[in-house]
């Protein structure tokens, strides 16, 4: 009985995870990544894109309040603007009334770049109100449709919890050790599935409730500050001090040159003056040598 129902415990395991690799295994879960693919359709639906590349047009089609979709807004805006910091100080006011936060802001000389985050619903408002801040160069607002890969990815969500639900009571029941560590990894390998899931769920509800809007500020031409002429006072000045620069380090080298060149000059000539010059050492011994190897032919002859 028990061999039986242990066979029967395994079996089901191997059932189980038969359906969890041929029931998730068809899609790919990215976290850090836009890329959305499920195993029906294997490409992102893109809702169609409306570009506005001059002042004064028409206002921006929407593109997320659709029933029963799930869409992830994303707009840019051009603006040339009179004054950067009065700018940047009002895209900030406006995203506070929106209830909205800004991600990043970088201010330049000639231009300002702000990331935001608003929400979805308050897309469209959002924008016509930032146009009003300046002069505006271009405009665009796309989506990107996650409906398929969102309510699928909800279906494997509820699949695998119940799978969760399974693997805890044949836990409960198994009998010896065997059993409890092929449980238990199968347990984990679908708990830790189902966080991979949450974790992907949420971040698709963040970005679909709240839309990414990239604004871009710029100064007119006639006011687009450019570099200053170099002064002629300035140049030779620099000049000078070039040439000042390029002595010293003349004199700094020839006083390196006295103070450690003519001790290893003095060295080198003495070990010369013993080895090989008027005291000649090293001479004298290889003629005393090669005197001695003379003597020792005559002898053996």
């Amino acid at each position: 009985m028990n061999t039986y129902r242990r066979l029967s415990i395994v079996v089901m395991i191997v059932f189980i995870t038969l359906l969890i690799f041929t029931g998730c295994g068809g899609a790919e879960y990215v976290e850090d990544e836009m890329s959305y693919k499920t195993a029906s359709s294997g490409n992102l639906r893109m809702a169609s894109a409306e570009s506005i590349a001059a002042p004064g047009s028409e206002p921006i089609q929407n593109l997320l309040l659709e029933d029963n979709r799930k869409k992830i807004l994303t707009a840019t805006i051009e603006l040339e603007v009179p004054d950067l910091n009065e700018t940047e100080n009002a895209v900030k006011s406006l995203v506070a009334d929106f209830s909205g936060w800004i991600d990043n802001s970088s201010l330049y000389e000639n231009y300002l770049s702000i990331t935001i985050r608003v929400p979805a619903e308050s897309l469209d408002a959002f924008l016509q109100m930032t146009g009003e801040l300046g002069e505006v160069q271009s405009r665009s607002i796309s989506a990107d449709d996650v409906t398929d890969y969102y309510f699928d990815t909800e279906t494997r969500l509820e699949t695998l919890r119940i799978l969760q639900e399974r693997y805890t009571e044949y836990l409960k029941t198994a009998e010896n050790m065997e059993d409890i560590i092929s449980i238990e990894r199968e347990l984990n390998n679908v708990i830790s599935e189902i966080e991979s899931m949450e974790r992907t769920i949420r971040r698709l509800d963040g970005q679909i409730s709240y839309s990414t809007v990239y604004f871009y500020g710029e100064l007119p031409p006639e006011e687009q500050v450019s570099g200053e002429l170099p002064s002629i006072v300035e140049g030779l000045k620099k000049l000078v001090y070039g040439f000042i620069t390029l002595i010293y380090y003349i004199g700094l080298g020839l006083l390196y040159a006295v103070i450690f060149g003519v001790p290893i000059i003095l060295v080198l000539g003495l070990i010369y003056l013993v080895g090989w010059g008027r005291i000649g050492l090293v001479r004298k011994f290889f003629k005393l040598l090669s005197r001695k190897k003379t003597g020792n032919r005559k002898s053996d002859g």
